[in-house]
């Protein structure tokens, strides 16, 4: 088997917060029931009334103390299971600021460390994966860095920004949770079983 290190994205990649904002900007009086459960929709809708602040406040909360209640993307964890079980290396290299840029300090790094250690990425019945396999950096071009300095051969994101900011020898892959279909330079899923066939291993 040709050697494979595949660089995954965290936030709205291996994570799905959409259910979780719904909830926080509900729970708030931001959003009404009718409203989407979607991230971007809740944000678009929070921008157009001038409450742009408002959402960041409540991207601290969602990445913070209510991160227990997002949910992993639609057969993730299978998926990586049997990546490991073809002993491919996994990294996961994600931008993440150690607080968010206003509200309360929580520490955002710990509490995704938290919910990869809920979803049984570090212990010998899941995943097994050591914690030093885990990297979040505090911007974009330390993330780059990070994919290219750890020799990813493989990079999957959400942002076609950052897949556009990745050097051309790496493949590029979008995890395309809406199934856009608007990554053009390299293949996309929106269901994480898919990867093993992108990958042809």
């Amino acid at each position: 088997m040709r050697n494979i290190k595949i660089g995954l994205d965290f936030d709205n990649t291996l994570i799905n917060y959409d259910s979780v904002f719904y909830e926080v900007a509900l729970s708030k009086g931001l959003i009404t029931k009718n409203l989407a459960k979607s991230k971007l929709k809740i944000r678009d809708y929070l921008r157009s009334q001038g409450k742009d602040n408002d959402f960041s406040y409540m991207q601290g909360e969602v990445y913070g103390p209510s991160i227990h209640m997002a949910k992993e993307s639609t057969n993730m964890i299978s998926a990586l299971n049997k990546l490991k079980n073809k002993n491919i290396e996994i990294i996961i290299v994600s931008h993440k600021t150690v607080k968010p840029y206003i509200g309360p300090p929580y520490n955002l790094r710990e509490y995704a460390m938290n919910w990869l250690e809920t979803k049984g990425f570090f212990s010998k019945e899941g995943l097994n994966w050591p914690k030093n396999k885990v990297y979040f950096e505090s911007t974009k071009e330390e993330k780059v860095s990070r994919i290219v300095k750890e020799n990813c051969t493989h990079y999957v994101d959400d942002l076609i920004e950052i897949l556009e900011m990745i050097p051309q020898n790496i493949n590029r892959i979008q995890f395309d949770n809406k199934n856009l279909k608007k990554w053009q330079k390299g293949p996309s899923f929106s269901d994480w079983n898919e990867l093993e066939d992108i990958l042809d291993i």
